[in-house]
């Protein structure tokens, strides 16, 4: 029992080490520089490996895992963008003026954003009997047209299901 509650208490604290790591750096937006990107991944990187070797819950391991993985990447991600000299504001902004630039390049009239139909029920399960999948749809009613928004990548989605 004292075991499992040192455990316990090692988790938390990675899990809060790495909450004040991901504060930090989102508090630092834009303003960073590259060296701070490079201490950044190599804080995280120490953080993702001591995570790894850690006693804890398989579930909240493999999760905590996951977001130390996810944050490695953006950093690089920014690293490289920065590298390039192309690490600019991306909000909606900029995006949307991106859109327009876009549109008039290319295209005659109005962007035309993509619209998709809502989810489906999910269907039945696929087994009578102990474990399936059930699946739900959604279709596209229009294409994007003229640099307009892209539809979602997911037009249907699956997930297990039991049966007794």
């Amino acid at each position: 029992a004292m075991m499992d509650k040192q455990r316990q208490m090692d988790a938390d604290a990675q899990q809060k080490e790495f909450m004040m790591q991901k504060q930090q750096l989102m508090e630092m937006g834009n303003n960073i520089d590259p060296m701070e990107i490079k201490n950044a991944i190599m804080k995280m990187e120490m953080m993702l490996k001591q995570t790894t070797m850690m006693d804890m819950d398989p579930q909240a391991k493999k999760q905590m895992v996951r977001e130390q993985k996810r944050m490695v990447r953006r950093l690089k991600r920014k690293q490289k963008r920065m590298a390039r000299g192309k690490d600019t504001d991306r909000s909606r902004h900029s995006k949307r003026s991106r859109r327009r630039r876009r549109q008039r390049k290319h295209h005659d009239g109005p962007a035309v954003d993509c619209m998709v139909t809502p989810w489906s029920e999910w269907s039945e399960c696929s087994v009578t009997c102990g474990k399936g999948t059930t699946t739900r749809n959604r279709m596209v009613k229009r294409k994007e047209e003229n640099g307009g928004k892209r539809g979602p990548r997911k037009l249907s989605k699956t997930k297990f299901c039991k049966v007794d």
